[in-house]
């Protein structure tokens, strides 16, 4: 019997990111589930179930419900176990960090524009295994006081 893939749950809405980020992941040797905005993760977590997901990999800013916003919810409603699923932010400001602080875990969240698009697979690859080696990567980015 074949070792199932570690799966993503990717949400993205600019089709700049969409195509060459998913070729990425999957050439890492994910299986990757897209979705274009953050009221759609919540729908895919209710369909999948909180356990089906190892990564969520969002984008911060999106048309209808911002990517932190969702993955709150998500978590306030028991939908996502934070404690399996590795959670990610990216955006193309490193500014939006400070709306993943307390939901993405440790040195999670990446500048889309200051990465290569082809290696954000086998970066997500390597911060998977970090996290389920335990330490650090299974904390939460801390919130910073202004």
């Amino acid at each position: 019997m074949a070792e199932r893939k570690d799966r993503v749950l990717f949400a993205e809405d600019n089709g700049q990111y969409i195509e060459s980020y998913k070729a990425s992941l999957e050439k890492a040797g994910f299986e990757v589930t897209h979705v274009c905005d953050g009221q759609y993760i919540e729908k895919e977590l209710i369909i999948r179930e909180k356990d089906y997901f190892d990564v969520i990999l969002s984008d911060t800013e999106m048309d209808f419900i911002n990517g932190p916003e969702a993955v709150r919810g998500a978590l306030e409603k028991g939908l996502l176990d934070d404690s399996r699923t590795l959670i990610i932010g990216i955006s193309s400001d490193s500014d939006n960090q400070q709306y993943w602080r307390e939901l993405a875990h440790h040195s999670c969240f990446y500048d889309k524009d200051y990465f290569p698009h082809e290696a954000i697979g086998g970066k997500i690859k390597q911060c998977l295994k970090n996290f389920r080696s335990g330490g650090m990567w299974t904390f939460k980015m801390p919130k910073i006081s202004r």
